[in-house]
């Protein structure tokens, strides 16, 4: 007897790892050319001398993408459930997964837009990141697939954490502390990003 995903369907193993690659390749690379825009308009070094805080800025250019990435993971939900018939289980932890990828992706695309000059290099620097997400992330088939020494890279992608937590959770039902390294490290992810980000700002002012 299945205990877990008893129907045996592949959609319900591959669900996180669309939603997680949609989001990353979205919030990486838009966010990503943000600030480079802007340095090659000019814009960014009257931004620098405004009243504003470095973090205030960072924070500013992340919340319309996390609203609208939030937003879209909702739809992505909706229609799997509606047209492929996947059921989501405990929403609050699924939404506690969900927050913590999107402000770790979203810190990761401000850190790859902070030290690029132009767009098509924060573009190139995206490309050059995601590339490896989507082969040794998990998303699509099981980690335990690739060879020991791929597996350690792997837990450097923030999608493999999502995939992971999502799917404790999701399909196993799984309680916090199966899955709570995996938001640790989404967590400290994004602090680091973030804090990463409005350093190479400081630089930049100076």
């Amino acid at each position: 007897k299945l205990l877990y995903n008893p129907k045996s369907r592949v959609i319900d193993y591959v669900v996180p790892g669309i939603i997680g690659l949609i989001l990353q390749l979205l919030t990486v690379t838009l966010m990503a050319c943000t600030i480079a825009r802007e340095r090659e308009s000019g814009t960014l070094y009257q931004l620098m001398i405004t009243a504003l805080r470095r973090r205030e800025i960072v924070i500013g250019k992340m919340l319309p993408y996390l609203v609208v990435s939030s937003l879209l993971i909702v739809i992505i939900m909706l229609l799997s459930g509606w047209h492929f018939g996947v059921a989501f289980h405990d929403l609050p932890a699924l939404a506690l997964v969900c927050l913590l990828f999107l402000l770790c992706s979203l810190g990761l695309g401000l850190l790859i837009s902070a030290f690029s000059r132009t767009q098509t290099q924060a573009i190139q620097f995206s490309v050059f990141f995601l590339l490896p997400v989507f082969v040794l992330s998990g998303a699509f088939a099981p980690l335990e697939q690739l060879p020991q020494a791929v597996r350690y890279i792997s837990e450097l992608f923030p999608l493999t954490h999502f995939c992971r937590a999502f799917r404790l959770v999701n399909m196993y039902r799984a309680g916090l502390h199966f899955y709570i390294n995996d938001l640790v490290i989404l967590l400290a992810g994004a602090v680091i990003t973030f804090l990463g980000a409005a350093f190479l700002l400081r630089r930049i002012e100076q």
